[in-house]
């Protein structure tokens, strides 16, 4: 049978479903599905990946394949997987969450890439804001303030030395406008500590507690607070009515000192204030290039709930179209599981009775081949001993054979030295008759010790003029070669 790729993507079997015509058309419809979602899933990707990460479409079409194909072989599986039985739902239930997970995944970006002029103009509304909040921050925090403490300072020194000299409001001196700066926070430390001891001596003025009056160490340590601040402030205000004093009185004697000092003073403040306003400026331009780069996911899933807050049908579209892509996703695991509570189709028969032949052929070919196995090891198990049997029947007949030789050998042997011997008697008389009697004593003397019988052997080391005969050694190689009709190593 012609393989199709819709059948194969939908896992049936074609030898199979080519006996099941009818039912053909319902397992491509399921193949066309698989492949749907697979391609919508393969092109979400390729927004994602242009929206959150600004890849060229060159980088994020080999990504976008690659999740194509991984979710073409999820979805393959999770239909696959879902088979008919007796508990099919508790099979079915995680595969049917993992599908409307990815469809949720998936869908997320086609929804945001429909709705991107809305998003657009609200994320520049999001970055306007941003910009103004930064800003805000900026001109507040310590730069902001001593940015504004030198602006002061620099026009106080451009209106003295406008004025030749004189200064025309002695409020207006840096010294006087640094000291009057410190006393702002000593002043709030103050009336706080002041507050708090009332708290802990009367009650009054509790912000929160128990407020309990009576004077305690958390009392004395109020006031101890207070006093600090109202002593640096005493010492501050001493200061300035010293300062304001002496600007009066040189104000009218040394117009050309104040004038020296300002002109002095002047271009150090300048370069601090220059210095202070170019960090400034790195920082609203580091910001702004963040706030321009700002284009991910998260942000584009803001500027659409914001969209979408207050805009009724935007609202509606952004859940129908969210709804209808996540349906399309999950369309392939819902059409699965909705056939597990209908009748069984002609082509779910026939695949269940041949599994079952499949199971029963699988059974006995396990079995043959383990009786296969059984009687291969009992073939090698007889060999053996048959071969053992054999090995040991020819060790004896090699035996036999051995003793015969190494008989025939020692008679042969046996009567040569008799043969010589008998023609060495009449020349070595006296040796044979002196090595076989012994002397006989005389008589009174005492009786030598016996000593032993030395009689020449007749095989061996010291046979008088016989060759040592050895038996030969008993060869495993020469049995061996004997029995295979080679020729031993």
């Amino acid at each position: 049978m012609k393989r199709h790729p819709l059948i194969w993507l939908s896992g049936a079997q074609p030898a199979i479903l080519e006996q099941t015509p009818g039912d053909r058309a319902k397992y491509q419809g399921i193949g066309g599905a698989v492949l749907t979602t697979a391609t919508l899933a393969g092109v979400s990707m390729f927004f994602a990946l242009q929206m959150a990460l600004r890849a060229p479409w060159y980088a994020a079409l080999p990504i976008s394949l690659v999740w194509f194909l991984a979710i073409l072989n999820l979805d393959r599986w999770l239909v696959v997987s879902i088979q008919r039985g007796n508990r099919a739902w508790l099979v079915a239930l995680p595969r049917l969450l993992m599908a409307l997970l990815f469809g949720f995944i998936i869908s997320t970006p086609l929804v945001l890439r429909i709705f991107q002029p809305e998003i657009e103009t609200e994320i520049n509304k999001i970055r306007q804001e941003q910009t103004e909040r930064f800003q805000g921050d900026l001109s507040g925090g310590e730069v902001g303030r001593k940015i504004d403490a030198l602006e002061k300072q620099e026009t106080a020194l451009l209106q003295t030395i406008a004025g030749g000299g004189t200064v025309v409001n002695p409020e207006e001196d840096p010294q006087i406008v640094a000291l009057r700066e410190r006393l702002g926070p000593l002043e709030k430390t103050r009336d706080e500590n002041a507050d708090a001891a009332t708290c802990e001596l009367t009650g009054d003025k509790c912000r929160d507690g128990s407020r309990k009056s009576g004077a305690g160490p958390r009392y004395e340590n109020f006031r101890a607070k207070q006093r600090e601040a109202e002593r640096q402030i005493r010492e501050i205000d001493r200061q300035i009515k010293d300062r304001r004093d002496d600007i009066t009185a040189t104000s009218k004697t040394s117009r050309e000192q104040t004038l020296r000092e300002a002109n002095e003073s002047l271009p150090g403040v300048q370069t601090q204030l220059e210095n202070l306003r170019q960090i400034q400026s790195d920082e609203q331009q580091s910001f702004e290039q963040a706030n321009e780069g700002n284009t991910g996911l998260l942000v584009r899933l803001d500027a659409l709930n914001r969209a979408s807050a207050g805009d009724f049908t935007l609202g509606l579209w952004r859940v129908l179209l969210f709804l209808l892509f996540t349906v399309i996703e999950c369309l392939p695991i819902f059409v699965k599981v909705l056939q597990l509570y209908g009748p069984p189709n002609t082509y779910e028969q026939l695949a269940e009775e041949h599994a079952k032949r499949s199971v029963t052929t699988g059974k006995i070919r396990a079995e043959t081949h383990e009786q296969a196995l059984e009687l291969e090891q009992t073939s090698q198990l007889s060999q053996s001993r048959s071969l053992v049997e054999a090995r040991q029947e020819a060790a004896q007949k090699l035996g036999a054979m051995t003793a015969e030789s190494e008989l025939r050998v020692a008679a042969a042997i046996l009567a040569a030295w008799e043969e010589r011997e008998i023609a060495r008697i009449p020349k070595h008389l006296d040796e044979y008759v002196t090595s076989t009697h012994d002397p006989i004593p005389e008589p009174g003397s005492p009786e030598p010790a016996p000593e032993p019988a030395v009689t020449p052997p007749f095989f061996g080391p010291g046979a008088p003029g016989v060759m040592p005969y050895y038996a030969p050694a008993f060869d495993e190689d020469a049995r061996r070669a004997d029995l295979e009709g080679r020729q031993p190593r």
